[in-house]
């Protein structure tokens, strides 16, 4: 048997423990199975204030499945990340580490910023080309939340992405990147929503 077969075994078994680990299913609050989106797709995301917390906070208010690593110690650069925010803690405390199994657990990645790329960033960036993810990069500086919106659902369409991966700046280095990626987000998970119904 070829390593593509171990390694396929081997992201079922981690995803089944995954979403035991986190409690995630696709089930809402009532015990139903979601039929909009939370049986269909997931986000992922570090933790990280900014884009990360941005995402999640998305998520979690849409209903929609969500999780994640994060670096040993829950960390954060606001102090550990909350336990509401779904995540495992990888045994290393480098931030890198939490980025690479991310990438690795999805299909594509959406770098939100708000200007330029920070090394963070870039490391993400530089991580899914390196493992072959679809990835998607946009300033929320120059684009708007409506457009923004309308393009990631797109690229989430085309790309046929289940697995979603949201990365970008923390919040000191991008400030605002939280709010308007929460924003953005929210609206593609709300049109993915309705969408689907």
């Amino acid at each position: 048997m070829d390593a593509g077969f171990f390694h396929g075994l081997w992201r079922i078994a981690a995803d089944i423990e995954w979403r035991k680990d986190t409690g995630m299913t696709d089930r809402g609050a009532d015990g139903k199975r979601d039929r909009g989106s939370v049986a269909e797709f997931r986000v992922l995301a570090g933790g990280q204030t900014g884009a990360d917390r941005g995402a999640l906070d998305a998520a979690i208010a849409a209903g929609v499945a969500c999780g994640g690593w994060c670096p040993a110690g829950r960390w954060a650069e606001d102090g550990p990340i909350a336990a509401r925010y779904p995540l495992v803690e990888t045994l290393e405390s480098d931030p890198l580490v939490r980025t690479r199994r991310n990438v690795a657990d999805a299909d594509g990645v959406l770098v939100l910023t708000l200007g330029a790329l920070d090394a963070g960033t870039r490391a993400t960036v530089k991580a899914a080309q390196s493992l072959g993810r679809a990835c998607l990069e946009i300033d929320l500086s120059r684009t708007g939340d409506e457009a923004a919106a309308s393009r990631i659902t797109a690229w989430i369409g085309e790309a046929a992405i289940r697995t979603l991966n949201v990365a970008g700046p923390r919040e000191s280095n991008a400030p605002g990147l939280q709010d308007r990626a929460q924003e953005a987000l929210g609206a593609v998970l709300a049109t993915m929503r309705s969408v689907r119904r």
